[in-house]
């Protein structure tokens, strides 16, 4: 199931406790890269994205864009 232009899988959902630096889907332990999803009144929400399998997490975060 894809759920982005690009044909990406939809984000999965994770727990962050203190540190989220290594993917759950491969191991990869160098941290994620970052993507913003648009939404309304100046804010977008932070997909984590894995440089190694390309799975996406969603963390619960929200950037205010200025």
């Amino acid at each position: 199931m894809t759920d982005h232009p690009t044909g990406a899988h939809a984000p999965e959902d994770v727990h962050v406790d203190k540190e989220f630096s290594r993917c759950p889907g491969c191991g990869y332990e160098d941290g994620f890269h970052v993507s913003f999803a648009a939404q309304e009144d100046l804010r977008a929400e932070v997909i984590l994205i894995c440089p190694r399998c390309s799975k996406r997490y969603r963390a619960g975060w929200v950037a205010t864009l200025a």
